[in-house]
């Protein structure tokens, strides 16, 4: 008996689920890189794991289901980097399902899966932006949503509409902003009268999940706690991280800074690596653009753009979520649904055989091109073993690696210093403060006078303290206030009660590890 054309989609769709998991499973398992923030998730789940509570036993500024997601992976297979990554591996090959799925829905399969394969390959382009991280949780469960609700906005199927809800209020979990797309696919169920049904159950399927999510947190005594925390981001939040729209895909300097120095020969490559960098903040302008034209040029009869409010509409939320910081990388999380949005667009707009297949090659080149581009990558990093399993690492991030190793125990009680958590899980090591960072330019000095006084109840056996140059600290917050880089009390305690132990000067960074006074 033949499968039913439905199922033979799901089944097309759980493939390419497949093979992307697998495919981002082997760029970025085990891959290393010395980033800002992976380390927030990855300590946030080992206290997780050791039975400790978002909010209630650590400091943090989003929602806590990656940080639950990543304890669970912890406790099921161990603390490694490469099991750190499977939450992010599994949201990549979600969001380039529901890539494939929500094109070949608009236009057909052979676009779907081209879609999709084009997504995959410039969303993984940049091998260091592959890293745990809520913003890769909150897109995949957020993307999902889209897609169940506009199955559900079809044939009002109030099943669909209540999954939709569940990821949709799933993703506000995880990133709190995203309560933009809980209320924007709400309002469009809503008003339309023919799937009204589907709405109730859309809003029955945000409270189930919010109620037990807030469930959990009211049986650890971390709910107060997080609305106190989230209060507390609100406040001190924007000012320091608010960048302008799409910031970070041209480097200071301008375009004349990607081209220095470079032989001619090497152009094509850095042209190449700035059109990955410019694709996620210039895709929804792109696509705004593309749906004034197609709006324009559709004949009054054209029936090929079912729902299409609800997707531009959920589009919308989706970059609106990232504010303030809607710099580039930011923005590649919500990037799937313009990669649907483009392709329907494009398609309908290029009416000539011969322009969609030009088109499509050029795309399928680039995709093909990026996907390379991030094997040789992947490829060229050298094994490391750490506490926290195999990795691969640049050779000047496998000397830091090495670094850590030599100068800090195992198991012993660590704090970072002002900002780089990571160190926490490479070394397994743990914090006795609340605080696993200290963002300058955000925290206060009634923040740092606290952290003052839980250092002081648990002096930690080691701190590692990260300096990194004015210049660094500009490139990542620009509009934070540069006077947050003078030392403030807790500088102050670290150096009175602190000395040198080992030091390590990496090209962009220097990192000290210092010991009690008195120590041998």
């Amino acid at each position: 008996m033949e499968p039913s054309p439905a199922k033979r989609e799901v089944a097309v769709a759980a493939a390419v689920f497949a093979v992307a998991a697998t495919a981002a499973w082997l760029l970025a398992a085990h891959s290393f890189h010395l980033t800002l923030d992976e380390g927030l998730y990855l300590e946030g789940g080992l206290r997780v794991a050791r039975g400790q509570a978002p909010y209630r036993d650590f400091f943090t500024l989003t929602g806590p289901l990656t940080f639950w997601l990543e304890g669970l992976v912890f406790k099921t297979f161990g603390a490694t980097l490469a099991h750190a990554r499977i939450p992010m591996v599994a949201d990549l090959g979600a969001l380039t399902a529901s890539v494939y799925w929500l094109t070949s829905r608009l236009t057909h399969r052979a676009l779907g899966l081209a879609a999709a394969f084009i997504f995959f390959s410039c969303e993984t382009a940049l091998n260091f932006r592959l890293y745990a991280n809520h913003r890769w949780d909150s897109g995949a469960w957020a993307m999902l949503a889209v897609v169940l609700a506009w199955e559900s906005a079809r044939g009002a199927r109030r099943l669909t509409g209540f999954a939709a809800g569940l990821a949709a209020a799933l993703a506000a979990w995880a990133t709190p902003s995203l309560v933009l797309l809980v209320i924007a696919l709400g309002m469009c169920l809503m008003w339309r009268k023919p799937v009204r049904g589907a709405a109730w159950s859309f809003a029955a399927g945000v409270a189930l999940c919010s109620i037990a999510a807030a469930g959990a947190l009211i049986l650890q005594g971390a709910l107060w706690p997080m609305i106190r925390d989230l209060l507390w981001a609100t406040q001190h939040y924007p000012s320091a991280n608010r960048v302008s729209y799409g910031y970070g895909a041209i480097p200071p300097g301008g375009l004349a800074k990607v081209f220095a120095g470079a032989a001619p020969a090497d152009w094509p490559v850095r042209a190449f690596g700035l059109l990955t960098v410019l694709l996620p903040p210039a895709l929804p302008i792109i696509v705004f653009a593309l749906a004034i034209t197609y709006g324009i040029a559709a004949k009054k009869n054209d029936d090929r753009a079912p729902n299409m409010t609800l997707l531009m509409i959920g589009a919308i939320a989706l970059v609106l979520s990232t504010y303030p910081r809607w710099s580039a990388d930011e923005l590649l999380s919500v990037a799937p649904v313009f990669y649907v949005l483009f392709a329907f667009y494009a398609s309908g707009l290029l009416r000539h055989r011969l322009a969609r297949v030009i088109a499509l090659s050029v795309a399928l080149g680039l995709g093909a091109a990026a996907l390379a581009r991030s094997v040789i990558f992947a490829r060229s990093l050298e094994p490391v073993e750490t506490r926290a399993g195999l990795v691969r690492a640049s050779r000047p991030t496998a000397l830091v690696l090495r670094f850590f190793e030599r100068a800090v125990p195992a198991q012993s009680t660590l704090f970072v210093y002002p900002y780089l958590p990571i160190v926490y899980f490479m070394t397994n090591t743990s914090n006795p403060t609340r605080s696993d960072f200290f963002q300058p330019g955000m925290m206060t000095a009634r923040d740092a006078q606290t952290t003052v006084e839980e250092l002081r109840a648990h002096p930690p056996e080691r701190v590692f303290y990260f300096r990194f140059p004015a210049s660094v600290y500009r490139s990542i917050w620009p509009n934070a206030n540069p006077a947050a880089l003078r030392p403030n009390a807790i500088d102050d305690w670290i150096l009175a009660h602190y000395k040198l132990a080992a030091a390590f000067r990496h090209p962009v960074a220097e990192f000290d590890v210092l010991v009690p006074r008195g120590t041998e």
